[in-house]
């Protein structure tokens, strides 16, 4: 898989701490150094002189008796007051407004009739929004109970830097309280693991899954849209936007360019599912049968750092579960909003049911920046667009991260 995995962190053992404050900023001065640029910028999340104080100083956390996912202060069942308190900490409220005969937040889906398909993105979306407030819950309080690794860098601003997280968690269980409560049958939670031991490594993980929202998100405003269902478009929009300003966050703090691409990657629902079910959530936690999208089987990236400049990568993956050989297969690259690269496998090895190859990544020809997705395919079918490549899809996605 994309991730390498160094330890997993299950919320079935975090400690539940609903009145955690943010640990107070060095006293000394810093300053951010950008890449590429010749002199020093002072920023609120880089200069501890500049404090951001949240009116919100605490945070729902995971209930230890629990191991699925279940806040302190009832999420995903939340209470009038508590939903309150998650609109102070968002900075905002659910919405209120009509498009149509759709309510585009709070809305009860016995009201309204989706389409099956438009259903679908419902679920993604309330699905991919639990694990988010999984993950933020579970760096918070690896950050405030001090767990090793951990610790926010000295030369960051650790109030300004907890405020955003308490805000983006908040946000998060707002997410997926619109799209759960659209479904007729809303989902459970599941028990999530996470690959990182590490503040920065954490950060460049969340990086790299709202990557793949923004890019699944088109999915779905398009289908939304096909389905008849224009009205939600708006939110949908609104959300990518305010996952564009998270990401970022996450990349500046990290020294990159806050935006990655010009026109962000696109990805497809099955890509999405996929990633999700192979890296994040526990399985057998929860019952995903009702969600109609494919599980793919995992398509692991070998080569462990890939940077600027035109390479070649290293891929494998199990073709036990395969009816053919890899002579029936291709690999595909999705960046941007272009046209697919599709090449052959080369170099292709064959140790058991373990399949490894190789695989151009011109990164400065084609440009390769931000997310790039990797996906092997079946030979034979059109893999002109994002969707079709998901089509013909059998191992992936792989996950690549450039600049």
């Amino acid at each position: 898989m994309a991730y390498r995995a160094t330890a997993l962190l299950a919320l079935s053992g975090l400690a539940s701490l609903s009145n955690a404050k943010p640990i107070h900023p060095k006293s000394s001065a810093a300053s951010s150094s950008w890449s590429g640029s010749s002199h020093t910028t002072s920023s609120s999340w880089s200069d501890p002189s500049h404090s951001t104080s949240s009116s919100y100083q605490s945070f729902p956390t995971q209930v230890a008796s629990s191991k699925n996912l279940l806040l302190s202060n009832g999420f995903p069942n939340l209470s009038p007051a508590a939903l309150s308190d998650v609109n102070n900490a968002a900075h905002g409220t659910l919405s209120n407004a009509s498009a149509g005969n759709v309510t585009l937040s709070n809305a009860s889906a016995g009201n309204v009739t989706f389409p099956a398909d438009s259903l679908t993105n419902f679920q993604l979306v309330a699905f991919n929004e639990f694990f988010e407030v999984a993950f933020f819950t579970s760096l918070l309080t690896n950050i405030t109970t001090g767990v090793p690794g951990f610790e926010i860098p000295t030369h960051l601003n650790s109030t300004f830097i907890l405020d955003t997280l308490i805000a983006v968690q908040a946000q998060e269980e707002l997410h997926a309280i619109n799209a759960n409560t659209k479904l007729p049958v809303p989902l459970s939670t599941c028990e999530y693991k996470f690959p990182t031991t590490k503040f920065d490594d954490a950060i460049a993980l969340a990086a790299t899954f709202t990557d793949v929202v923004l890019g699944t998100l088109q999915d779905i405003a398009t289908i939304f849209a096909t389905n008849g269902n224009a009205g939600v478009v708006r939110g949908v929009a609104a959300t990518i936007g305010q996952e564009g300003e998270q990401n970022g966050f996450y990349r500046a703090i990290r020294n990159k360019i806050p935006s990655a691409q010009p026109f962000l990657t696109a990805s497809a629902r099955d890509f999405a599912f996929s990633a999700l079910n192979q890296n994040f959530v526990v399985e057998g936690s929860c019952d995903i049968s009702s969600i109609p999208l494919k599980v793919f089987d995992v398509l692991t990236l070998n080569t462990p750092t890939i940077g600027l400049g035109d390479q070649t990568i290293s891929l494998s993956f199990d073709i036990s579960g395969f009816h053919g050989s890899a002579e029936d297969l291709q690999f595909v690259l999705i960046s941007g909003q272009n046209v697919p690269i599709v090449q052959d496998l080369k170099n292709v090895k064959q140790d058991g049911k373990i399949v490894t190859f190789d695989a151009d990544f011109l990164q400065q020809t084609d440009l390769l920046f931000g997310l790039t997705l990797g996906a092997v395919v079946r030979k034979g079918g059109p893999l002109a667009t994002v969707n079709q490549v998901a089509n013909a899809a059998v191992f992936g996605p792989a996950l690549i991260e450039v600049a």
